[in-house]
Parts: C-alpha cells; sequence; structure tokens
C-alpha cells in the first residue's frame, strides 16, 4: 500500500480551519467573557433580575436614653400612628419641661396614636413625668402614663420611659409630680386631639 505524502502546507490550513471553527461557536454555558484588561481575562456570568430593594421604614422603636438629651425632640411613624416625645425634666437646674412653665409647653397627639414619653431628669434634683387629667390630679390620665415612682422621681441625669395610647380626646396635662414641683409651675399642656393629622410640640 502506498502513502502519499501530506504536505505541511496542507496540515496548517486545517488546522487555521478548526480554530476558526471553535472561536465563531463558544459554548453555551450563560457567560460571557469580559475585555481583556491587564492581561487577564475574567470571566462574568450573564446579568439575571434581581429582587426589588425595599423602601426604607422607620423603626416603631422608643428614642435611644439620651445624657443630658435634646428637648423638644419628636420623632414620628405615620404609618404605624406611633410618636415618641423626648422630654428635659428640670432644663437648666429650674422647675419646668424644656425650661417652659405654666403650661406653655404644648404636645398635640392624634386620638388614637401610641405614645411613647423620654423623661430626661436634666437638673440636680430628682424630677418626674406623668400625663394626668388636670391641675391636683395624681392619677395618670391614660393606664401607663408615667414614669415608674413619680412622687419620688427620676434621680439626676437619668432617664425614664413610658408608653401609652392616647384613646380619649381632651387636654390634658404633663406633670412632675415630686411633691411641690407641679405648683411651682413644672408642668405643660397634653392635647390629644380628633382633628390633628400628625403630633406636633410648640412653646
Amino acid at each position: 500500500m502506498n502513502i502519499k505524502p501530506v504536505s505541511m502546507v496542507a496540515v496548517l490550513a486545517v488546522a487555521a480551519s478548526l480554530s476558526a471553527c471553535s472561536s465563531s461557536n463558544p459554548p453555551g454555558n450563560g457567560k460571557s467573557k469580559a475585555p481583556p484588561g491587564n492581561g487577564t481575562t475574567a470571566t462574568v456570568a450573564s446579568p439575571s433580575s434581581s429582587a426589588p430593594v425595599p423602601a426604607h421604614s422607620s423603626s416603631s422603636a422608643p428614642v435611644p436614653a439620651q445624657t443630658g438629651g435634646p428637648s423638644d425632640t419628636l420623632v414620628v411613624n405615620s404609618a404605624d400612628k406611633q410618636a415618641t416625645v423626648y422630654v428635659v425634666a428640670g432644663k437648666g437646674g429650674g422647675l419646668n419641661f424644656d425650661g417652659d412653665q405654666n403650661g406653655k409647653l404644648t404636645v398635640t397627639v392624634p386620638a388614637g396614636w401610641q405614645i411613647t414619653v423620654e423623661c430626661h431628669d436634666g437638673a440636680s434634683i430628682p424630677h418626674s413625668c406623668a400625663i394626668v387629667s388636670g391641675g391636683d390630679s395624681t392619677t395618670p390620665a391614660f393606664p401607663g402614663a408615667e414614669t415608674l415612682q413619680p412622687f419620688s422621681g427620676i434621680a439626676p441625669g437619668q432617664t425614664e420611659a413610658f408608653a401609652f395610647t392616647a384613646t380619649t380626646v381632651g387636654t390634658y396635662r404633663l406633670v412632675c409630680l415630686v411633691p411641690g414641683h407641679e405648683s411651682a409651675g413644672m408642668w405643660g399642656t397634653f392635647i390629644v386631639s380628633a382633628s390633628a393629622s400628625a403630633p406636633t410640640i410648640t412653646s
């Protein structure tokens, strides 16, 4: 049997043809190659759909206690009908709430909202916070609407919180129930409104 010699030209032609076919039909693995950059070739996955990023939602947790914290602070969560009021009792050492006396500080909240009050003692003597129905009343107007020991008060520099639901429309008092403090002017106005759309603080 005679074997005819194959020329080197023919071999090179066949190799070139196979190489061209391979490069024009890459494997269908759902991936593509990124253009060369620094001498390496990175493999990039094909784009895929991703879940939408959830909208930011406000936390309903009470505002953290702050030493010597801000007065007139109001944090509102309208979606859940919740609000946190931060009050400084004895600001500057006086018998006041946020520096105001005799009802000048006014907190207004919509009826049915859950209210958290952060009461910070900013003085050198004990103070407390409570929501009562009127002058000389020592009973909370709503269940839970007072600091833990309203008559002995919070230690200077400390903060206590209480929460309640403002169920009944009316005008109430934010008071310090440590004996003698309310009568000396340490009270503010607390209004539960049927028409208010959001809580407010004015002074």
